[in-house]
């Protein structure tokens, strides 16, 4: 599932930047804290909640985001690419 996620956010690389851990979890740095939030509302309205990292100021622009299972991650990527068509 994160390396499919990772993967597949390459795409997206003039917008995000994914930080790898050791976790089941990366941490997707945008440009602006704007279009964090602007991304972060709209997983939450498919239901997909990620880790809002707001109140620590070196990863203001950050969230960080779980990953489930290979389907789940699918389908985060799938609202992803809906979001930036």
């Amino acid at each position: 599932g994160k390396a499919f996620f990772i993967d597949a956010c390459k795409q997206w690389q003039d917008r995000m930047t994914i930080h790898k851990s050791a976790g089941n979890f990366v941490l997707v740095q945008f440009k602006s804290y704007e279009e964090k939030i602007a991304l972060l509302t709209y997983l939450a309205e498919y239901d997909i909640f990620v880790r809002d990292m707001t109140q620590t100021p070196s990863v203001r622009n950050c969230f960080r985001i779980t990953m489930g299972t290979k389907e789940q991650v699918k389908m985060v990527v799938r609202v992803i690419e809906k979001y930036y068509e």
